[in-house]
Protein backbone atom coordinates (compact mmCIF):
# COMPACT_ATOMS: atom_id res chain seq x y z
CA UNK A 1 0.00 0.00 0.00
CA UNK A 2 1.56 3.38 -0.57
CA UNK A 3 1.04 6.91 0.69
CA UNK A 4 -2.20 7.93 -0.51
CA UNK A 5 -3.50 4.29 0.52
CA UNK A 6 -3.81 2.67 -3.10
CA UNK A 7 -3.01 -0.83 -3.31
CA UNK A 8 -0.68 -2.17 -6.04
CA UNK A 9 -0.43 -5.92 -7.41
CA UNK A 10 3.01 -7.62 -6.17
CA UNK A 11 4.23 -9.88 -9.29
CA UNK A 12 6.52 -12.84 -8.31
CA UNK A 13 10.11 -12.65 -9.02
CA UNK A 14 10.21 -15.73 -11.63
CA UNK A 15 13.98 -15.80 -12.40
CA UNK A 16 15.57 -15.99 -9.26
CA UNK A 17 15.27 -18.71 -6.56
CA UNK A 18 17.57 -19.80 -3.13
CA UNK A 19 18.97 -22.49 -3.45
CA UNK A 20 20.74 -24.63 -1.01
CA UNK A 21 24.54 -24.48 -0.89
CA UNK A 22 26.45 -27.03 0.81
CA UNK A 23 29.22 -25.88 2.90
CA UNK A 24 32.71 -26.70 1.98
CA UNK A 25 36.37 -26.73 3.85
CA UNK A 26 38.81 -25.26 2.36
CA UNK A 27 40.46 -28.76 0.45
CA UNK A 28 36.73 -28.29 -1.06
CA UNK A 29 35.23 -31.21 1.24
CA UNK A 30 31.91 -31.14 2.26
CA UNK A 31 31.69 -30.14 5.91
CA UNK A 32 29.35 -32.26 8.29
CA UNK A 33 28.04 -31.64 11.78
CA UNK A 34 28.28 -34.42 14.89
CA UNK A 35 25.16 -36.10 13.67
CA UNK A 36 26.82 -36.74 10.14
CA UNK A 37 24.14 -34.70 8.07
CA UNK A 38 25.45 -32.00 5.71
CA UNK A 39 26.00 -28.87 7.13
CA UNK A 40 24.24 -25.99 4.41
CA UNK A 41 24.39 -22.03 4.02
CA UNK A 42 21.49 -20.08 5.58
CA UNK A 43 21.40 -18.09 2.20
CA UNK A 44 22.86 -18.60 -1.00
CA UNK A 45 24.78 -15.72 -2.89
CA UNK A 46 21.97 -15.33 -5.34
CA UNK A 47 19.23 -14.69 -2.39
CA UNK A 48 22.05 -12.25 -1.00
CA UNK A 49 22.40 -10.27 -4.34
CA UNK A 50 18.22 -10.27 -4.55
CA UNK A 51 18.04 -9.10 -0.52
CA UNK A 52 20.49 -6.23 -1.20
CA UNK A 53 19.06 -5.48 -4.61
CA UNK A 54 17.17 -2.22 -4.83
CA UNK A 55 14.38 -2.51 -7.63
CA UNK A 56 15.05 -2.23 -10.96
CA UNK A 57 13.79 1.22 -12.04
CA UNK A 58 15.46 2.52 -9.00
CA UNK A 59 19.40 2.03 -9.97
CA UNK A 60 21.92 4.80 -9.86
CA UNK A 61 24.70 5.25 -12.20
CA UNK A 62 27.54 2.28 -10.91
CA UNK A 63 24.88 -0.09 -12.02
CA UNK A 64 23.16 1.53 -14.84
CA UNK A 65 25.71 0.11 -17.38
CA UNK A 66 25.23 -3.29 -16.40
CA UNK A 67 21.43 -2.95 -15.96
CA UNK A 68 21.67 -1.46 -19.71
CA UNK A 69 23.49 -4.64 -20.81
CA UNK A 70 20.83 -6.78 -19.08
CA UNK A 71 17.57 -5.43 -20.49
CA UNK A 72 19.13 -4.99 -23.70
CA UNK A 73 18.94 -8.98 -23.79
CA UNK A 74 15.18 -9.01 -22.32
CA UNK A 75 12.59 -9.20 -24.31
CA UNK A 76 14.11 -9.64 -28.04
CA UNK A 77 11.59 -8.60 -30.20
CA UNK A 78 10.10 -5.31 -28.72
CA UNK A 79 12.71 -4.51 -26.39
CA UNK A 80 11.17 -4.10 -22.97
CA UNK A 81 9.30 -7.53 -21.10
CA UNK A 82 6.79 -6.48 -19.57
CA UNK A 83 6.99 -8.23 -16.25
CA UNK A 84 9.86 -6.70 -15.59
CA UNK A 85 8.83 -3.01 -16.26
CA UNK A 86 7.12 -2.88 -12.95
CA UNK A 87 8.28 -0.52 -10.36
CA UNK A 88 6.21 -1.91 -7.03
CA UNK A 89 8.45 -4.19 -6.01
CA UNK A 90 8.65 -8.22 -5.96
CA UNK A 91 8.63 -11.14 -4.17
CA UNK A 92 9.89 -14.45 -4.06
CA UNK A 93 8.24 -17.20 -2.56
CA UNK A 94 10.68 -19.94 -0.80
CA UNK A 95 9.17 -23.26 -0.85
CA UNK A 96 11.98 -25.39 0.91
CA UNK A 97 11.69 -23.27 3.88
CA UNK A 98 8.43 -21.79 3.97
CA UNK A 99 9.07 -18.30 3.39
CA UNK A 100 7.68 -15.41 1.31
CA UNK A 101 10.73 -12.59 0.66
CA UNK A 102 10.29 -9.20 -0.51
CA UNK A 103 12.64 -7.18 -2.15
CA UNK A 104 13.91 -3.78 -0.31
CA UNK A 105 12.29 -1.48 -2.49
CA UNK A 106 9.66 -2.44 -0.18
CA UNK A 107 11.12 -2.08 2.84
CA UNK A 108 8.95 0.48 5.39
CA UNK A 109 5.69 0.18 3.37
CA UNK A 110 2.65 -1.91 4.13
CA UNK A 111 1.88 -5.13 2.72
CA UNK A 112 -1.51 -6.98 2.28
CA UNK A 113 -1.66 -10.54 1.95
CA UNK A 114 -4.44 -11.99 0.08
CA UNK A 115 -4.99 -15.70 0.67
CA UNK A 116 -8.05 -17.70 -0.24
CA UNK A 117 -7.53 -21.02 2.36
CA UNK A 118 -7.57 -24.68 0.91
CA UNK A 119 -9.30 -25.40 3.90
CA UNK A 120 -7.35 -27.68 4.94
CA UNK A 121 -5.94 -27.57 8.49
CA UNK A 122 -4.79 -30.99 9.70
CA UNK A 123 -4.46 -34.33 7.61
CA UNK A 124 -7.75 -35.14 9.51
CA UNK A 125 -9.72 -32.16 7.33
CA UNK A 126 -8.16 -33.61 4.08
CA UNK A 127 -10.31 -33.08 1.56
CA UNK A 128 -10.82 -33.35 -2.13
CA UNK A 129 -11.22 -30.58 -4.20
CA UNK A 130 -14.73 -30.74 -6.25
CA UNK A 131 -13.33 -30.03 -9.60
CA UNK A 132 -10.92 -33.43 -8.80
CA UNK A 133 -14.15 -35.25 -7.27
CA UNK A 134 -15.79 -34.55 -10.24
CA UNK A 135 -12.89 -34.91 -12.84
CA UNK A 136 -12.97 -38.57 -10.52
CA UNK A 137 -16.47 -39.83 -11.15
CA UNK A 138 -16.17 -38.86 -15.15
CA UNK A 139 -13.30 -41.51 -15.08
CA UNK A 140 -14.39 -43.77 -13.08
CA UNK A 141 -18.44 -43.04 -15.44
CA UNK A 142 -16.39 -43.75 -18.32
CA UNK A 143 -14.47 -46.76 -17.56
CA UNK A 144 -17.88 -48.94 -16.26
CA UNK A 145 -19.15 -47.80 -19.76
CA UNK A 146 -16.40 -48.63 -21.76
CA UNK A 147 -16.27 -52.35 -20.37
CA UNK A 148 -20.07 -53.18 -20.05
CA UNK A 149 -21.09 -55.50 -23.06
CA UNK A 150 -24.38 -54.08 -25.31
CA UNK A 151 -23.44 -50.34 -24.55
CA UNK A 152 -24.31 -48.06 -27.33
CA UNK A 153 -21.12 -46.20 -28.86
CA UNK A 154 -22.93 -42.65 -28.65
CA UNK A 155 -23.40 -43.02 -24.60
CA UNK A 156 -19.46 -44.17 -24.57
CA UNK A 157 -18.69 -41.74 -26.70
CA UNK A 158 -20.21 -38.78 -24.67
CA UNK A 159 -18.77 -39.96 -21.79
CA UNK A 160 -15.41 -39.81 -22.75
CA UNK A 161 -16.15 -36.41 -23.70
CA UNK A 162 -17.29 -35.87 -20.36
CA UNK A 163 -14.25 -37.32 -19.13
CA UNK A 164 -11.92 -35.17 -20.82
CA UNK A 165 -13.60 -31.74 -20.26
CA UNK A 166 -14.13 -33.02 -16.60
CA UNK A 167 -10.03 -33.64 -16.05
CA UNK A 168 -9.04 -30.69 -18.10
CA UNK A 169 -11.09 -28.17 -16.05
CA UNK A 170 -9.30 -29.52 -12.76
CA UNK A 171 -6.50 -29.31 -14.07
CA UNK A 172 -7.07 -25.61 -15.03
CA UNK A 173 -8.43 -24.66 -11.65
CA UNK A 174 -6.07 -26.26 -9.50
CA UNK A 175 -3.02 -24.84 -10.91
CA UNK A 176 -1.10 -22.19 -9.58
CA UNK A 177 -1.85 -19.88 -12.81
CA UNK A 178 -3.17 -16.51 -12.21
CA UNK A 179 -4.50 -14.65 -15.71
CA UNK A 180 -3.26 -11.25 -14.32
CA UNK A 181 0.62 -12.54 -14.52
CA UNK A 182 0.27 -14.74 -17.68
CA UNK A 183 -1.23 -11.93 -19.66
CA UNK A 184 1.66 -9.27 -18.10
CA UNK A 185 4.24 -12.22 -19.34
CA UNK A 186 2.69 -12.70 -22.45
CA UNK A 187 2.26 -9.20 -23.42
CA UNK A 188 6.31 -8.73 -24.54
CA UNK A 189 5.71 -12.01 -26.97
CA UNK A 190 5.11 -11.98 -30.79
CA UNK A 191 1.58 -13.11 -30.30
CA UNK A 192 -0.65 -10.44 -29.12
CA UNK A 193 -2.72 -10.72 -26.25
CA UNK A 194 -5.91 -8.53 -25.95
CA UNK A 195 -7.65 -8.78 -22.45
Amino acid sequence: IDNAGLEYILYPARKTSNPQSILQDGNYDYSFDTDGTLLAAANSETWDKFKDSTNRNNTNQDNLDEFERYRSTQGGRYGLEPELANSNGVYYIDNLRGRIFFDSSLAGKIITLKYISDSLGTDNEMVVHKFAEEALYKHIAHAILATRANTQEYLVLRFKKEKFAATRQAKLRLSNLKSEELAQVMRGKSKIIKH
